[in-house]
């Protein structure tokens, strides 16, 4: 997997199990020990997010080569572990999910992504139990997404 996020004036970089942390005050990458890993379904260009309200990173999907299959697991790293999570609804695997935390609503939003060769135009949000798909009363045409 290869992922990246931003929150509270630090970077996050994932790169298969590997975790790195950029923070301003040393503009250094610095390695993270994890307790455990997510080697066993690791994929590339997952969507990745800070989830302010429960502190920790939700990773989603991502693709395996050369099976060129996408994923529908859900991760939670708490800054010392990778931690796979099992919710009731799910969405259906992909990558490149565009991932980002609404703070208005205490939720993660997920939108999009490619399965195969599919672009994808679906929004989910995550509450940190389970995922709900939303249907937007305004949706943007694939046009601008292409």
């Amino acid at each position: 997997m290869f992922s990246y996020i931003s929150f509270s004036l630090h970077w996050i970089f994932c790169f298969m199990d590997i975790v790195f942390r950029l923070m301003p005050a040393d503009p250094t990458w610095t390695q993270i020990s994890t307790a455990t890993s997510t080697t066993s379904q690791a994929g590339y260009v997952p969507g990745m997010v800070y989830d302010e309200a429960r502190h920790n990173t939700v990773l989603f999907g991502g693709g395996i080569l050369p099976a060129e299959t996408e994923l529908d697991d859900t991760w939670i790293w708490d800054g010392i572990s990778w931690i796979k999570k099992s919710p009731a609804m799910s969405p259906p695997g992909r990558a490149l999910p565009a991932m980002a935390y609404d703070a208005a609503h205490q939720q993660v939003v997920m939108f999009g992504g490619f399965h195969g060769s599919q672009l994808l135009s679906d929004t989910w949000v995550w509450n940190g139990t389970n995922w709900t798909q939303k249907f937007p009363q305004r949706l943007l045409p694939l046009a601008i997404l292409q």
